[in-house]
């Protein structure tokens, strides 16, 4: 009984480890492929070009002004990142006045998506984020930064448009709004490099195996020419004691049976 639960045990812990760097592999691939981790900055155009607005994101917020009468509003915004001016709390857009600071968009909002059809024939983006309004909770503001493609401009030219107290319109013309290569061609992101790696590497372990088994161990036609054979039929096993593991675990029971 002691051996058992001894192989038992054994066999557990190799079920977790096996689920836990499967989860690691394939949740850091999937975060990679979508873009959620390294290509936040990048969009795909539906015409097929490829946006990176990594270089427009600064140290030092972008800011422009707008006078009133009897006082000046300042705006302070930022590209993939949360703005540094102190008291704007999580915000991709911020306004100050004599009332102080308000989010006008939160940096959690914030999506990129093509150019309105009034500025079709231009090369851009928009890259925009919403925010509440504090004192009134049905109210919501909406910050538009209008990102036009202009080859010839390194620093960001900035004209702002109040539409109304609650729409606010930036428009960034920059050669950092450009598509890349002028066309979009290397749109590939890390985590598509990173998965077709993973799948050739994975045909050339498979074809590799099996040429190896055949030749150089003389093995005879079977399925077990596939390398590791028998590793990847304990596969399905040890997925399935890995999750009952965790689930066990999660609900309070023995992680294991008793023997």
């Amino acid at each position: 009984n002691t051996t058992r639960a001894n192989i038992l045990g054994l066999l557990t812990m190799k079920s977790q480890i096996f689920l836990s760097v499967l989860l690691i592999i394939t949740g850091d691939l999937a975060i990679l492929a979508n873009g959620q981790k390294s290509d936040f900055c990048k969009f795909s155009h539906p015409n097929g070009a490829t946006y990176d607005l990594t270089p427009l994101s600064s140290a030092i917020d972008y800011v422009t002004t707008k006078s009133n009468s009897g006082w000046t509003d300042t705006f302070y915004f930022n590209f993939c990142k949360v703005v540094t001016f102190n008291g704007c709390n999580q915000a991709a857009f911020c306004k100050t006045d004599n009332w102080g600071q308000t989010t006008i968009g939160g940096y959690a909002t914030t999506k990129i998506a093509p150019l309105p059809k009034e500025l079709e024939s231009s090369q851009g983006v928009v890259y925009s984020a919403t925010g509440k309004d504090e004192w009134d909770e049905s109210a919501t503001y909406l910050s538009e930064a209008i990102l036009i493609c202009d080859s010839s401009v390194s620093t960001p030219l900035i004209t702002l448009n109040v539409i109304n107290d609650k729409n606010y319109k930036f428009t960034v013309k920059t050669k950092w709004a450009c598509p890349l290569g002028g066309d979009g061609d290397d749109g590939l992101s890390l985590g598509s490099i990173l998965l077709i790696i993973l799948m050739v590497s994975f045909v050339v372990y498979v074809a590799g195996g099996i040429v190896f088994n055949k030749f150089v161990r003389k093995q005879e036609n079977s399925i077990e020419l596939v390398p590791n054979f028998h590793f990847w039929l304990a596969v399905p096993g040890l997925t399935k004691d890995g999750v009952m593991f965790v689930v066990n675990k999660a609900r309070g029971r023995a992680a294991y049976s008793q023997v």
